[in-house]
Order: structure tokens, then sequence, then C-alpha cells
């Protein structure tokens, strides 16, 4: 068996909006090595790109990484010991649908409200063309981009549908048909807690896929997540995200896996409920 045939792959489909759109999230990220930390003065000018690209509001957190294992000897000297620490700085929209994410180790784009690909595209291109201007010579790690999809079977008319007849059985686990006995078909009740997870070597790309079930506040009511996140790690060119026509045809290409894995997940009766239109 040669090496293209073991490779997998998923199957195209045309590509549809839907009106009853379940993309709850989507985020690309552009890794790459440690740099130092970012300046006073470089904050500022990034805060000031930022706000004239339409993200005027810049909030700050710390994140903190591991430290190695102390030695006997530190340990006995009791000598405070610094937490590696990370200043992530977020910049937002007016309206909360958007935001950009970066310091020393990444930059990364959140959508809460995806309305499509043409819309996204030139915000993740602009953001990394903001950051890399000013970082030349950062190399590339990984680029991910990560959709998020939850089904919610209530404002579609679908309450009492059970989920084997919307998800197809590769993301279902115990609620397959038939799982752990013949004939029969667990309920939403009867399977509390349920997390499937995979990573794929597709090809051209890497795939963690991940379904589960949602649970409300309330208890009552249940929603099913399919988390998808292609990545590239491998064979990144240093040059990757600095030239922005070599990060579009990457991210072009994360982005033809996306809609055919979605339309792959679901059967025939949700996509319909969806209310698709072609583009």
């Amino acid at each position: 068996m040669d090496e293209q045939s073991q490779t997998m792959k998923i199957e195209p489909s045309q590509r549809v909006l839907y009106a009853h759109n379940p993309l709850a999230e989507v985020v690309c990220q552009a890794r790459f090595e440690k740099l130092p930390d970012l300046s006073e003065e470089e904050v500022e000018e990034l805060k000031a790109a930022f706000t004239a690209a339409g993200y005027p509001t810049c909030t700050e957190e710390i994140s903190f990484g591991y430290i190695r294992q102390l030695t006997p000897h530190e340990a006995a000297a009791k000598a405070p010991v610094p937490l590696p620490e990370t200043h992530i700085y977020r910049f937002n929209s007016l309206d909360g649908v958007w935001r950009i994410s970066l310091c020393s180790e990444f930059v990364a784009l959140t959508c809460y409200k995806y309305s499509g690909w043409s819309d996204y595209l030139p915000r993740i291109l602009n953001a990394c063309q903001i950051f890399f201007e000013r970082h030349p010579a950062a190399l590339p790690l990984r680029l991910g981009l990560r959709y998020k999809d939850v089904i919610e079977r209530g404002p579609i008319g679908l309450e009492d549908v059970p989920w084997h007849e919307l998800i197809q059985p590769f993301l279902l686990g115990p609620l397959s048909p038939n799982a752990l006995a013949v004939g029969q078909i667990a309920s939403d009740e009867e399977v509390e807690n349920f997390l499937s997870q995979s990573l794929l070597k597709l090809d051209g790309a890497m795939l963690l896929l991940q379904s589960s079930v949602l649970v409300s506040v309330n208890g009552q009511d249940r929603a099913f997540l399919i988390d998808a996140d292609f990545y590239k790690e491998e064979n990144l060119d240093v040059d990757a995200f600095k030239k922005i026509s070599a990060l579009e045809s990457l991210l072009e290409s994360l982005h033809s896996y996306a809609g055919a894995l979605f339309r792959r997940a679901i059967t025939e009766r949700l996509h319909n409920a969806l209310r698709p239109s072609t583009i």
C-alpha cells in the first residue's frame, strides 16, 4: 500500500451558508517561537494599529507557565522561584463579535458570530500583517483554524429527535443505536457525560476532532458540540506568516476541510433543518 493511499481525505461537498448557523466560535491562531516580551512602546503601537483596524478596546491578562523541578539544593534554600509569565493582550471590536489575542508566542483571531469566510479571512490576514511587520524574525511553529459547531434542537423544531437521526455515527459513541445492546438506543438522560476525541492525519494537515454532549444550566436541554481544529505544524516555511500571499494560501487550504467535515458529520435531516443556501 503506497503512502498516498494511506492518507485520510474528507469527501468534498458543495459549500453552503446556513440560515440557522450552528457555528458558535471560529478561531485562527498563528503560533511562533517565543519572542522577548512586548515592550510598553510596542504595546502602544499595537493598540493604535488595532484601534484603527476596528478593535478599540484592549485588556491584558497574565498567563503563568510551568517551572522546572527544583534540585534538592534549591529546594533546601527555600529561595523564591518566579513563575514564568506571559502577558496576553486582547483587542475587541465594539460589538463583541471579534477578538484579536496576541503575546510573544502567538497571534489569534476569534469570531463569536461567524457570517462567512469572505469576512473572516481578511481580518486574520490584517491582524497577522500588523503584528509580523513589527516582528519579522518570528519563526512559525503552528497554524491552526478551529471551528466549534453547537447543534441545538429546539430552535430548529427538532426537540424530540434523537441524536442518531441528526449526527453521523462516527461522532456519537454510546449514543449510536446498538452501541451496547442490539435494538437499544441510549437516551440523553442515560448518557450523562460524553466526550470523543480523535487525532487524524489528513492529506496536507492534521485534525483534532472532538464531539460531546452539552447540558444547559437548568439541566433540561442538551446540545451537541462538534469541535474541529485543523492545523499545520510540519514544513512551515520560515516566511509563512510574513508573506501575506503564503499565509492566505495556507489558510485557504485549512478552510477547505471545514465545510466538508461538517457536512460529513451531519445527516440530511439536520442539513435541511439548518436551511442551507449555496454560496
